[in-house]
């Protein structure tokens, strides 16, 4: 147990040092739930480049926009994400409507239903870090850690540099 509230800590402090400035809820539709943390990956892969691809343009895979993505799991057994990104140069507005475009033109393909993104405020840091890491708080759901993933930009966007023995989580 103390292990895990020291790699607790340490994983608190660590966001708290990112210093996010959104956060960011990610669900699917009832059809295009993702079950296993492999599919997860998939899901945000395709979501996340899309919208850095609008914001950014072609060449946003060079200096893409950094973000950590916490994926919890509900009763179900199904997968939502919870992602903390660093942004200050682009306002709320610029960021809403990357993913109303990006929803609007997607076709076949499972995008998240209605993306909630929110403006952390000074002063609100440590409040956002402990709800995106609930449940890898010891004690909260058995073995929580093996259960959740947290990913990262870089993680996510540079797996094709490192071939298929990516495995995308970093717990």
């Amino acid at each position: 147990m103390l292990n895990q509230n020291k790699i607790y800590t340490d994983l608190f402090e660590y966001v708290q040092a990112f210093a996010p400035t959104y956060h960011l809820t990610l669900q699917w539709d009832c059809n295009h739930r993702a079950r296993t943390i492999t599919v997860l990956e998939k899901r945000l892969l395709f979501f996340m480049s899309r919208v850095q691809r609008e914001i950014l343009g072609r060449n946003w895979y060079r200096y893409h926009i950094p973000f950590i993505g916490f994926g919890e799991i509900n009763d179900k057994g199904e997968y939502h994400m919870h992602i903390l990104i660093k942004d200050s140069s682009r306002s709320l507005l610029c960021w809403k409507r990357a993913f109303n475009k990006v929803t609007q033109h997607a076709k076949r393909t499972p995008v998240p239903k209605n993306p909630y993104l929110q403006e952390i405020t000074p002063g609100t840091e440590w409040r956002v870090a402990k709800y995106t890491m609930k449940q890898l708080k010891p004690g909260s759901l058995g073995n929580a850690y093996a259960n959740s993933a947290i990913i990262s930009s870089e993680y996510l966007f540079s797996r094709k540099k490192r071939g298929s023995q990516w495995n995308g989580r970093i717990l």
